[in-house]
């Protein structure tokens, strides 16, 4: 059979979900297309007045990648619902006959929506559902009673609860991380992927010197062991890992297929808190085999210089840790189990790490924009930052609440969330509230602004009131003018890194990537 994939998703195109069914299908004899839909959510307001839609010619190519499909799928995150709405309704209109089913996190995690726009719904894992689905199809069964599709037929909804999970991930092929038969858009039009355009979407990832090297992400897990109640990851699958030798041979295989790779991103939620045993076979395989720079996320609480000191002489260069907040309610609410002395601790060894040239300077998660956080809250993840011992860069992040989380339950019982379309699917997450305290939170990880002057303003609630209003957390023309002056200076240093190693392409990429 026929199956086109459309994948609205991140700019880097890796959509390891749809890339997993392609691999996986396709060893079932099916004809197997994804279309790659780059976009970021970066045009997403407060006000949620931008919704993100596809150009008509864009969907034009895309009716006629669809016309000889026996399948067409739809797999997305909640935030580019909009996205996948528009797609459906476009091919459902053009092609009113071609069953579309839905998979994805937003589909595991809101079926009863999905369910009233696509005709079928995968909830859950979709190698073991789907397989079996397409199955009944070619051979004229059932469609309705599969485990974990859901069904619509007219009026009535037949819900089949969720799909069983992959026990062991080893007995499935990798992701298909190649070019044939998929698609990109490019331009405002969809064009074949090659190994040109995956040259040019693949991201451009930190290196030493202001250098950034062309790398691809990979993950060996699915599920994450932590629970956070932000995550929609902790309302999913259970924790699973692939070998060492099954993942050596996938990087070696990507390595071969791009001859210009330069870095391998290990996408694992934290890495760190993986077993010693296969942390200590990675590192001398991944040394032995591989040999290119490597990056990896970690946490607080699972950073030690032990398996530091074992991964970077593999090759790892670079750490993103969680912290999330400096407030102790606040990390209570979230379930981050990690004290402040912890999170002191794994950022003196980064630093350490970065002083001596081993690692890059390490970057920090930081979660802003809490309903329930109170300004003092607020201070306490400013003076935490400020006793983190520089230089480090900041990814900050207006909570989402996302639908499955624990937060977004208890965001409806309290009143806070009403309206999941407008004020979580159209949320920019990405672009925390202009207000004087989440730029204080920013300022924090500049190096160009003095600590003591932040701190000073820290010391005084007072003044974040007159500039800011609500005790800092108000938001006015001073504190949009601030947060976007502070935000065009930060990146003067970035264009003269670029500049100063004459790296075109990567001026060039700025300007080309997906908003």
């Amino acid at each position: 059979m026929k199956i086109v994939i459309l994948a609205p998703n991140p700019p880097d195109c890796v959509s390891f979900g749809p890339r997993q069914l392609a691999s996986l299908l396709r060893t079932y004899g099916h004809e197997v297309s994804v279309v790659f839909l780059r976009g970021s959510v970066k045009k997403n307001r407060f006000d949620s007045r931008f919704i993100y839609q596809y150009p008509p010619a864009m969907l034009t190519d895309i009716e006629a990648i669809c016309k000889d499909a026996d399948v067409i799928g739809v797999s997305f995150m909640s935030l580019y619902y909009d996205r996948g709405v528009q797609l459906t309704r476009t091919l459902k209109a053009a092609y009113p006959n071609k069953p579309i089913i839905w998979g994805g996190t937003h589909a595991t995690l809101r079926p009863e929506e999905s369910i009233k726009i696509a005709d079928f719904v995968c909830v859950g894992e979709g190698e073991i559902a789907f397989t079996e689905w397409l199955s009944r199809l070619a051979n004229g069964g059932d469609l309705t009673s599969v485990p974990g599709i859901w069904a619509r037929t007219g009026d009535e909804i037949i819900r089949n609860g969720e799909a069983p999970e992959v026990p062991d991930l080893n007995t499935i092929p990798w992701p298909d991380m190649d070019t044939e038969g998929h698609w990109v858009d490019d331009g405002g039009r969809i064009v074949p992927m090659s190994t040109e355009m995956m040259h040019k979407v693949l991201p451009r990832l930190p290196y030493f010197n202001g250098q950034q090297h062309i790398g691809i992400r990979f993950m060996a897990t699915r599920g994450c062991p932590h629970r956070c109640t932000y995550c929609a990851s902790s309302a999913q699958a259970t924790m699973r890992r692939r070998t060492v030798e099954s993942t050596m041979q996938h990087m070696e295989w990507l390595k071969d297929r791009y001859p210009f790779l330069e870095t391998m991103y290990e996408f694992d939620d934290t890495f760190f808190a993986t077993q010693w045993g296969w942390l200590k076979e990675f590192a001398e395989q991944y040394k032995q085999r591989i040999g290119l720079p490597w990056h990896c996320q970690t946490s607080p609480s699972t950073l030690t210089r032990k398996k530091l000191d074992m991964l970077v002489d593999a090759g790892l260069v670079y750490c993103e840790m969680g912290v999330q907040s400096g407030s102790a309610e606040i990390k209570e609410l979230f379930q981050r189990t990690e004290t402040e002395q912890q999170v002191e601790r794994a950022a003196a060894i980064l630093h350490e790490y970065y002083e001596a040239g081993k690692l890059q300077m390490p970057r920090y998660h930081i979660i802003t924009d809490v309903p329930w956080e109170p300004n003092d809250s607020v201070l306490s993840t400013i003076n935490l930052l400020l006793t983190l011992p520089r230089p480090f860069k900041l990814a900050i992040g207006s909570l989402c609440l996302f639908p499955g989380t624990h937060l977004n339950d208890r965001a409806f019982e309290d009143g806070i969330l009403w309206d999941e379309v407008n004020q979580v699917y159209r949320k920019p997450f990405l672009k925390p509230q202009p207000n004087m305290l989440n730029w204080l939170i920013y300022a924090s990880g500049i190096d160009w602004i003095p600590q003591d002057m932040l701190r000073n303003l820290a010391a005084r609630p007072d003044l974040l009131d007159r500039l800011s209003g609500d005790g800092g957390a108000g938001v006015n023309r001073l504190t949009r003018t601030l947060h976007a002056a502070t935000d065009l200076l930060d990146r003067v240093p970035r264009a003269l890194d670029a500049i100063r190693n004459q790296d075109l392409d990567r001026i060039k990429h700025s300007f080309t990537q997906p908003q």
